[in-house]
């Protein structure tokens, strides 16, 4: 049990890390760049 809460911050951080990898992988920058785009242009009336 020790051993457990001793290494919850790096279990956390391989965990975080791994799922960030796989979004990159998975092309979602691209699709939440476009989506940003899209919402910031309907903002200023462009859109």
């Amino acid at each position: 049990m020790n051993w457990i809460k001793r290494h919850i911050p790096l279990l956390t951080t391989i965990t975080a890390l791994s799922m960030i990898a796989l979004g990159i992988l998975a092309s979602e920058p691209a699709v939440m760049w476009r989506k940003a785009v899209n919402i910031c242009l309907s903002c200023i009336g462009i859109g």
